[in-house]
């Protein structure tokens, strides 16, 4: 059953400096719980659709898994974050 999750979206480097080092996505939910996210038929490795939205408050629809996982179906920004989004796009055309 899907539900909805909000929380701070991080992108953490795991396992560095080894064959195994990636990127990996997960949910600080605002009831502390800690979530890895993954998309349905992606690695939770390395998925750059995460990156968008690290650092960023989000609401996050998707099926909660064993083992602290969460299917994610989509994100949306809270209102919050809206403005830090343009300010890195403005950064980054600098």
């Amino acid at each position: 059953m899907e539900t909805r999750i909000n929380g701070l979206l991080i992108v953490e480097t795991e396992y560095s400096g080894s064959k195994s080092e990636a990127d990996y996505a997960y949910l600080l939910a605002s009831d502390d719980v800690r979530y890895r996210l993954y998309r349905p038929g992606n690695s939770d490795a390395n998925d750059d659709y995460f990156s968008t939205y690290a650092n960023l408050h989000v609401e996050v629809l998707g099926e909660v898994e064993t083992g602290g996982y969460l299917a994610v179906s989509s994100i949306s920004v809270q209102e919050s974050s809206e403005e830090n989004i343009e300010e890195n796009r403005n950064e980054e055309v600098l």
